[in-house]
């Protein structure tokens, strides 16, 4: 199955607005990712990641909002990046007349 991929929400909101019509069920799942870092453990990679399936291809945004660290005042403003961004999907996908959910799809 090909991806589309973008790093980019108003990018990734733009595709959908143009193949809405082909997103199998209208639903678009949406969620944060974590990654592990390679250089400490106690680091991890925050991420907004929506997908869709349309057509045959999935379409992907994984956006990095920063780095956690699990220190509180540190890790505030990427996970209000995080928030930010996912109200954006979330609002650009109901303005389209796509339904939210949780999770990702993986090919």
């Amino acid at each position: 199955m090909a991806t589309v991929q973008f790093s980019d929400p108003e990018d990734f909101l733009e595709e959908l607005e143009q193949d809405k019509e082909r997103v199998e069920r209208k639903i678009i799942r949406l969620c944060f990712m974590y990654a592990p870092s390679k250089v400490s453990p106690n680091i991890r990679h925050l991420s907004v990641v929506a997908t869709a399936l349309g057509e045959g291809q999935v379409i992907r945004l994984r956006y990095y909002c920063g780095d956690v660290w699990n220190i509180e005042s540190q890790d505030k403003a990427v996970q209000d990046e995080a928030e930010k961004v996912k109200k954006q999907i979330a609002d650009g996908c109901a303005r389209l007349g796509l339904e939210v959910r949780g999770g990702t799809i993986t090919e």
